[in-house]
């Protein structure tokens, strides 16, 4: 069964369209309104029409089912002599090229299923057959009125819904509209053979119903020897059903009526009760869902429906992604935000760390001077001092040391930005107000550079 949330049926009968729309309801379907109303011939002022009557009524239904008129499809029952679905069709497709004169044939839309078989082995074939212009002109007024036709059946379906529900015997259904009947044999939920027919006297229909029960027991040989009761649904009175009994020979009954069925608001009962086209076949699309049913969606509309629901489908997965995405971005930027706070942490830790380690450093270095040099004046703690500051390409050849006033120093050194450190050295030292180079030259002997470097201790100390 198909789960659908709701179903608006659109059933076009002449010059009359009738609406029925149904809204799930625990496990069934609740008929939630109906009405019907006329447009005029052209496609636009149909279309027009439908527009003002849906807006009237604060209908806004995108999708739709259609539903055509039994009387202008043709339909037959084959037997076949296989039962392999592409002969079976191969087959039925060239009996409809030979009932619509070749090369119309491609202007038809059919719906071909199978419906039984016999004892021999051949397939039982329905074949349901329409101009496919007269399907596109309804799509098209749909259309135009801002509808999808989701599907397209015709009018027998709605009876065939409505008799499945009551029993999958097999049986003849009898449909009235007006002076059009439609007389169907039904089995196990389907259609398995139909004809249309106008009726204008109880003689006439009695006439017909006859020929079209003979029709179908030629067409289902033994298959139709099981049905025998016949059921009523539109317009047909209690009149012709009386005539119907006696003459016929048959059980004949009413389709329960629209009153025996609690899921239909009461204001629609009474609506569908009222009018001359009787309840059965509109009602019976929009109530009952089936699986199994009269196809004649063109290939056009249907490839076009498939397109809409890959792009649908491919909008969803879009965004999708793009929830998705967007999650995983936003908790990335997240972590991201959180580690890079981390680090700013850290840095500004490093950062005060790297500054207080620099200010100790300064510290001891200048306590040393103060006390090694300025004081005490150890000449063994300062070569121990300079040897241990200065690079390794550095040796130190003299140093005096001045009590109060300063040190120089002589030496020599592999390169020149080892003796730019060392005069660095002296003056972050903060003990000494004059640091200087007093000479710097390249040795005559060696590849070496000799300098010579004094600095003077800061006033006040001593």
């Amino acid at each position: 069964m198909m789960t659908v949330r709701y179903q608006v049926v659109f059933e076009f009968a002449g010059d009359v369209v009738r609406v029925c729309r149904s809204q799930r309801r625990g496990r069934g379907y609740y008929l939630a309104d109906c009405f019907s109303f006329s447009v005029p011939p052209a496609e636009e002022s149909a279309s027009r029409e439908i527009r003002r009557q849906l807006k009237s009524r604060d209908w806004r239904p995108a999708c739709a089912v259609l539903s055509l008129p039994r009387q202008e499809a043709m339909g037959r029952l084959l037997c076949l002599p296989s039962r392999e679905e592409n002969e079976i069709r191969e087959m039925a497709l060239l009996r409809i090229f030979r009932e619509t004169a070749g090369p119309t044939a491609r202007e038809i839309v059919s719906d071909i299923q199978v419906v039984g078989h016999d004892d021999e082995g051949n397939s039982l074939v329905r074949i349901f057959m329409m101009q496919e212009a007269r399907v596109l002109r309804r799509v098209r007024i749909l259309e135009r009125a801002g509808i999808v036709s989701g599907r397209v059946t015709l009018s027998t379906q709605g009876a065939i819904n409505w008799f499945s529900v009551h029993g999958d015997k097999c049986a003849f259904l009898l449909s009235a509209d007006a002076l059009s009947y439609d007389l169907s044999m039904v089995g196990e939920g389907r259609c398995v053979s139909s004809r249309a027919f106008c009726a204008r006297t109880k003689e006439g229909l009695v006439h017909e119903v006859k020929l079209s029960i003979e029709q179908f027991r030629r067409g289902a040989g033994r298959g139709a020897g099981r049905c025998d009761d016949l059921y009523l649904s539109g317009t047909i009175s209690g009149e012709q059903q009386e005539y119907l009994s006696r003459h016929l020979g048959k059980v004949v009954r009413r389709l329960p009526a629209l009153e025996e069925y609690r899921e239909v608001d009461p204001a629609v009962r009474a609506q569908l009760n009222g009018t001359a086209a009787g309840c059965s076949s509109i009602a019976g699309k929009a109530l009952f869902h089936t699986d199994v049913y009269i196809d004649l969606t063109p290939p056009g509309l249907r490839l076009k429906l498939s397109r809409q629901r890959a792009r649908r489908w491919q909008r969803l997965i879009f965004v999708g992604w793009g929830v998705f995405l967007l999650t995983v971005s936003v908790l990335l930027s997240r972590a991201v935000s959180e580690d890079i706070r981390v680090l700013k942490k850290m840095q500004a830790a490093s950062v005060d760390s790297a500054s207080t380690e620099k200010e100790m450093g300064v510290m001891t270095q200048r306590l040393f001077w103060e006390d090694a040099v300025l004081r005490n004046g150890s000449h063994q703690k300062i070569w121990d001092w300079f040897y241990g500051h200065a690079s390794e390409r550095t040796a130190f050849t003299r140093l005096d040391i001045k009590n109060g006033q300063g040190v120089s120093a002589e030496g020599r050194s592999g390169d020149i930005p080892s003796v730019v450190s060392l005069l660095i050295l002296l003056e972050d030292s903060g003990l000494f107000s004059k640091v200087r180079l007093d000479h710097l030259g390249k040795s005559s002997e060696l590849s070496e550079f000799v300098f010579r470097i004094s600095a003077a201790s800061r006033k006040g100390r001593s």
